[in-house]
């Protein structure tokens, strides 16, 4: 355990947004024609069967109120006040995700754990932990904590945003420990090797690291990093302004704000350096690569689909074309049944990358691959009924609705998405207002997109089938994804 839970993690957005107004030139499928409708319809009938009722409009999950402010550090708050709740959630997101692997893969996580460390001794004597999940676009650490002792874990998450540098011997330990963690995620779970991979190829550029390529490391990339990465990556990231502090729980939000203002009194209003964002290298086919499982007797398929992308950050920051994607493969999902499942890699810069995982035999995963794609272009050129994107809302916002309901899942929401005024409401109202045709649309651009197949399989099973799809890439996991060899696609 590295001071709390460490998780290296790919987070897809849990409650996707996005405003559903479809884009002023677009236009999306027409719609079908019901049964016994148009020329040359049978007149026989002198009564119409009974329409079947409407689907009622999903409404979004109502975001606890917060008190914000924007301090003169250049740190913005948040505080939602519930003094029914027995604890204290607090989260700070600092702008030091994995986007900052830029030159040293792995170095950001290193970064991340060495900071929470420098501090996880003081937390411990308030009686808490202190936890770290990286995001692409922000480390998001947090504490809870009993609410009298709120005012010093505040104090100690502000202290991480004062740009120095952890100790040697921390930077050592989690540089150990965060490599031991990635090594047991890529023997044990296949969503992280998917992750792995899936971000890695769309992200790939001819001749340099672009910043979202590494989303996660190898055991050794961690093991190259050294403690010049990790300064150089605190120094110019861990500043009040790349930071938003969120508090949730039984405190006084007048007196929260107070102690936040006192907390960051003393953090320079330095400015954040911004990363070059560079549009990824665009892929011209399929990619397969098989994660070697040898005597794994299933199968475990992944297919991820690049989104639409728009340079403009602007648009970016719409959260409607997000919705739509989420609410796409939600009913893919759902029309392929069993325990298919979807996500959505979210990015802030870049296009958003949306998975679909099911479960299979070895020698049934390349139908499965064209399943999910011929289901997508179903969608693409037939917009989805009503009912089954209220079902698709349904899922999304319930899941949304129950995380809400507690202090800790308010505080990571609001984290995750940005502790300015807002932005997870207009998430939240963007799904729940999306439209069959905006879905439609959305569904166009996955059509469109190049897959990226990742099997976890019995690479002597499964090689020869997925063949059919394109070259086949065998890697093995525990070897740090090392490449066995290459089967050559199908002539």
């Amino acid at each position: 355990m590295i001071t709390g839970r460490l998780r290296i993690v790919m987070v897809a957005a849990c409650a996707l947004a996005a405003a559903a107004c479809e884009p002023p030139a677009a236009r999306g499928p027409e719609p079908l024609q019901p049964a016994g409708s148009g020329p040359g319809a049978s007149t026989h009938a002198v009564m119409a069967a009974p329409a079947p009722p409407a689907s009622a409009p999903v409404a979004a999950p109502r975001v606890p109120t917060a008190s914000r402010r924007q301090l003169a550090s250049g740190a913005n708050v948040a505080i939602v006040e519930n003094r029914d709740a027995p604890r204290v959630a607090i989260r700070l997101a600092i702008a030091a995700g994995t986007s900052c692997d830029t030159e040293r893969a792995g170095a950001s996580v290193v970064a991340a754990h060495a900071m929470s460390m420098s501090i996880a001794d003081r937390v411990g004597a308030l009686g808490a932990g202190v936890g770290v999940v990286m995001l692409p676009d922000a480390a998001v650490f947090s504490i809870d904590v009993a609410p009298d002792v709120a005012g010093a874990a505040i104090e100690l998450l502000a202290e991480l945003t004062r740009g120095a540098a952890p100790q040697a011997p921390f930077i050592a330990r989690a540089t150990r420990r965060t490599a031991l963690e990635a090594k047991r995620l890529a023997a044990e779970d296949d969503e992280h090797v998917a992750a792995y991979v899936i971000v890695r190829d769309v992200y790939d550029l001819p001749t340099a690291r672009h910043p979202y390529g590494t989303a996660s490391a190898t055991a050794a990339e961690i093991a190259d990093v050294t403690a010049v990465d990790v300064r150089a990556i605190v120094g110019t990231r861990y500043v009040a302004a790349a930071s938003s502090l969120v508090v949730v729980g039984d405190v006084a939000a007048s007196e929260a704000m107070v102690l936040a203002e006192r907390a960051f009194a003393g953090a320079s209003p330095k400015p954040l350096m911004r990363l070059d964002l560079t549009e990824p290298f665009a892929r011209d086919h399929d990619r397969v690569t098989l994660a070697d499982r040898p005597g794994l007797g299933g199968a475990h398929v992944m297919i991820g689909l690049v989104g639409p992308f728009d340079p403009d950050p602007v648009a970016l920051a719409d959260p409607s074309t997000l919705a739509a994607i989420e609410l796409a493969v939600e009913v893919v999902a759902a029309r392929l049944g069993g325990d298919a499942a979807a996500k959505v890699y979210a990015f802030d810069g870049g296009p958003h990358v949306a998975r679909l995982d099911l479960r299979t035999s070895p020698q049934r995963a390349a139908a499965e691959v064209r399943r999910v794609q011929s289901e997508i272009e179903q969608i693409a050129s037939v917009a989805p009924s009503a009912d089954e994107i209220a079902t698709a809302k349904r899922r999304l916002l319930g899941r949304a609705a129950r995380a809400l309901a507690t202090i800790d899942g308010v505080a990571d929401a609001l984290a995750a998405r940005g502790a300015a005024a807002g932005v997870l409401e207009r998430k939240l109202g963007a799904l729940a207002a999306a439209s069959p045709q905006v879905v439609s649309i959305a569904a166009q651009s996955l059509a469109r997109a190049k897959a990226h197949v990742v099997v976890s399989a019995d690479a002597k099973i499964a090689a020869e089938d997925l063949t059919s799809i394109a070259e086949v890439k065998v890697v093995d996991p525990l070897a740090d994804y090392a490449r066995l060899r290459s089967v050559q696609a199908r002539r």
